[in-house]
């Protein structure tokens, strides 16, 4: 029964007024360039930008620095607007008296939601009207409806969970360290030249803004678009952007091993003298549309759904029961009644007339694994457990089981995955959680409408098809592939956020090394920003999106930390003040710049395969290795213009000295040799299990 109060739903006016109380709608691309450009660091670059036009020395050094603040903001905000976001979930409701389906976030407070057989609450509801509703719980937001359907109204809204990446423990002391290292260089300079502390104040201000301008949270959703891409290529949805990451630190499977599935009809054959369209028409005088009866009913009345309505009337209904030797159905058609019956050959066929061929083709069908249904009629009715007399055979149905895929348990154990097997919801529902409570990431995979709290409770629901899934995947051989791009989209982001913070450290060591050997100014704004540029924003979206050689199934996600990328943040800056001590003192400017960007690029190669760049196979994927050397060439055709060497304060340094920058980049490239995420340090391995191991000298001789 309807709501007499709002029958028909809330009105377009109604829903406008109380939608003055909602959040804000999705930003604009114009709202997120405008965003990025007023956060701290892009707001830094452009007042720098703004007094270097008023009184810096270099000319043009403020035009590229407001140039460069508009790139990366652009950038961030270009990240931000095509990254992987959760789909807009829609609910049907009543509006303006129609049933029409709405997004969730679109909702108010009164409106009538239209409840079906597999929906998801999206908000609090009390039930208006009641046709057999079944929940798996109370009302409440994430219920689903397991039968029946219904009208609820809207009591309350939950509040949608905003995707907020936090920024590591290590990158946030990266960020203290560069902005005490910007104090003192400061402070180091105005004791030098305390006239131009304007100047130097600025200098340490886009020092900061340089160590801090690209955000973890913009490498992360590089690095989750590229993955979901890639397993859409594969076969894989991704619905959720924390699916990404769920998959990647999977520990615990929990495999729905009940219920396959409704059977196939897999044979139809009418009995001569029968046509195909006078066996359908029987079909549906024995199953009937209503809700009830065997699964082999329940897909004989989806397969004749196709064909009724070609189909000629069935007659005047008058009875169908259940007996002992099948499902009959009565109905009267003229003065005549016609009895149909379906049920086993074994019950059937001896009380029908003797025919050689449909006992040969029973035969052929059970030895092929189907179950067989004979179809037959008569025009005598009668009551009882005996079968109506002068049955007359209208046709045989096959039926085999729906295939459980084959599940590759061998590969999901060299992954780290442990896979339990589950039968009923609510134990999927204790695992997950008594998983969960443990620290383990724990992920669900079915396909049945009961198993949807389980799926919505798990950090990863898996299915092939539903709307409490998370990802999904049409088969194993999906799944796998997704575990793979998730677990690489993991390691380019630790090895993103790596080289992120060794290029940092190693900015603030040449630049604080510089200011105490070098008399002059280490370097100018316009240069900090270049680097920024061509040793930060590229490298770093290179690394993120890059697809390195290897197989990551069985290589686990690493913890980021900050003491790995010292040695290789001393290192560049030691390389790079080497260069810049060696030679004329004019030129240390120039030699300087050159030799760190030399650095830091030869620094994103060795990241970016977790070993030496120059084994077998490190050119697998060419456009990592061509953009950072294109990067480092166009630095050094700068240096060659004259007119824009000028702009932006640097001198020609020569053939030697190119030819030793050059040098400083290729010992970056082979002294520093990362260590492997295999190797120790990396997180523990899910209890019970190990990681493999390469097998001996000995046993590869016997295995030859």
């Amino acid at each position: 029964m309807a709501d007499p109060a709002r029958p028909a739903g809330l009105s377009s006016a109604e829903v406008t007024l109380l939608r003055t109380r909602n959040g804000p709608r999705e930003p604009s691309p114009v709202a997120r360039f405008l965003g990025v450009l007023c956060g701290p660091p892009a707001l830094m670059l452009v007042l720098s930008g703004l007094f270097d036009l008023l009184g810096w020395r270099q000319t043009g050094s403020g035009l590229l620095t407001l140039a460069a603040a508009m790139l990366l903001a652009g950038w961030s905000a270009g990240v931000a607007a095509h990254a992987l976001t959760a789909p807009v979930r829609s609910a049907t409701a009543m509006r303006d008296g129609r049933a029409q389906p709405v997004a969730v976030g679109e909702l108010v407070c009164g409106d009538v939601l239209v409840l079906a057989p597999g929906d998801i609450l999206s908000a609090d509801l009390s039930i208006v009207d009641d046709q057999g509703l079944v929940l798996d719980g109370g009302p409440v937001a994430g219920a689903v409806v397991l039968a029946g359907s219904g009208l609820g109204r809207v009591r309350a809204l939950p509040v949608g969970p905003t995707l907020v990446d936090p920024v590591p423990a290590p990158l946030r002391l990266l960020a203290v360290a560069a902005a005490l290292t910007a104090v003192l260089l400061t402070a180091l300079l105005s004791l030098r030249a305390p006239g131009e502390w304007p100047h130097w104040l600025v200098l340490g201000a886009v020092l900061l803004a340089a160590v801090c301008v690209i955000r973890p949270a913009t490498v992360t959703a590089l690095a989750r678009t590229a993955a979901a891409r890639r397993m859409a290529a594969a076969g894989a949805v991704v619905r959720d952007p924390l699916a990404v990451d769920a998959l990647a630190r999977l520990s615990v499977l929990c495999l729905d091993e009940g219920r396959t599935g409704l059977p196939k009809l897999s044979a139809v054959i009418p009995a001569p003298g029968h046509e195909l369209a006078g066996l359908w028409l029987a079909v549906l005088r024995v199953v009937g549309a209503e809700e009830e009866g065997t699964v082999e009913h329940a897909v004989l009345r989806t397969a004749v759904g196709a064909v009724q309505q070609r189909l000629p009337p069935v007659g005047r209904f008058r009875y169908r029961r259940q007996a002992a030797y099948g499902r009959a159905a009565a109905h009267r058609l003229g003065p005549a009644t016609v009895v149909t019956v379906l049920g086993d050959p074994e019950s059937l066929l001896p009380h029908c007339a003797p025919d050689e061929r449909f006992a040969l083709a029973v035969a052929e069908l059970t030895a092929g694994a189907h179950r067989v249904l004979v179809l037959a009629q008569s025009t005598v009715d009668i009551g009882g457990d005996r079968p109506p007399p002068g049955l007359e055979v209208v046709g045989l149905l096959g039926f085999t089981d729906a295939t459980r895929p084959a599940w590759p348990l061998a590969e999901l154990r060299r992954s780290g995955v442990r896979v339990v097997p589950v039968r009923e919801a609510g134990t999927a529902v204790g695992l997950v959680a008594a998983h969960r409570a443990a620290g383990e990431v724990v992920a669900v995979a079915s396909d049945r409408l009961t198993f949807a709290r389980a799926l919505l409770t798990a950090d990863l629901g898996i299915a092939a098809d539903s709307r409490a899934a998370t990802l999904l995947v049409p088969g194993p051989g999906a799944l796998l592939a997704a575990i793979r791009h998730s677990r690489r989209a993991a390691r380019n982001r630790h090895a993103a956020l790596t080289y992120l913070a060794a290029a940092g450290l190693a900015l603030l060591l040449t630049v604080l090394g510089a200011t105490l050997l070098l008399p002059a100014p280490p370097l100018y704004p316009v240069h900090l920003v270049w680097l920024a540029l061509a040793a930060g924003v590229l490298p770093v979206t290179a690394l993120a999106v890059d697809h390195p050689p290897g197989d990551p199934l069985s290589l686990p996600p690493q913890r980021f930390r900050l003491l790995p990328a010292l040695p290789d943040a001393v290192l560049l800056a030691a390389l790079s003040l080497l260069c810049a001590t060696i030679g004329d003192p004019a030129e240390a400017r120039t030699r300087l710049l050159l030799s760190l960007l030399a650095g830091q690029l030869a620094l994103a190669l060795v990241r970016r395969s977790e070993r030496l760049p120059l084994e077998s196979g490190w050119t697998s994927a060419r456009r990592t290795p061509l953009l950072l050397a294109g990067s480092l060439a166009v630095s050094l055709v700068l240096t060659a213009v004259p007119v824009l060497r000028t702009a932006v304060g640097l001198t020609w340094i020569g053939l030697d000295g190119l030819a030793l920058v050059v040098l400083a980049g290729l010992l970056a490239l082979t002294l520093r040799r990362p260590c492997a995420s295999a190797r120790p340090g990396c997180p523990a391995w899910p209890a019970g299990w190990t990681p493999p191991r390469r097998p001996s000298r000995a046993g590869r001789r016997r295995r030859r």
